[in-house]
């Protein structure tokens, strides 16, 4: 049973009131790791369509102009250039997480055998 105060109000309010502000506390907290994780998504989604699209463009425009007979194909440079820019998408995404996310940096110095 709860004690009572001079005012006749138990304890329990008074707990009651500390943990109603360590869960505003929590929940603000928890906001603040969804709007990270939801900028380190969105960047990781950015580099990703930028890295990836001009392959995609090139092959739908190879295929497309090889269809329709059209002199308009993209030439292996361009093919060679636009693969190599989707391969960085690999690299850039460890670097992406290693800035990002303090547990993947740490994890990654791990395996890298820096610290």
């Amino acid at each position: 049973m709860a004690r009572l105060t001079t005012l006749g109000k138990p304890y329990r309010f008074t707990i009651y009131k500390v943990n109603k502000a360590s869960k505003k506390k929590r929940e603000k907290s928890s906001a603040k790791k969804e709007r990270k994780a939801t900028k380190t998504l969105a960047i990781v989604l950015g580099v990703f369509l930028f890295c990836w699209v001009p392959f995609f463009t090139c092959n739908i425009m190879d295929a497309m102009c090889a269809k329709l007979d059209k002199d308009c194909r993209p030439g292996v440079t361009i093919f060679n250039l636009t693969t190599w820019l989707g391969y960085m998408n690999s690299f850039v995404n460890p670097v992406i997480y290693t800035i990002f996310n303090p547990e993947f940096r740490k994890a990654f110095k791990k395996i890298m055998h820096i610290e």
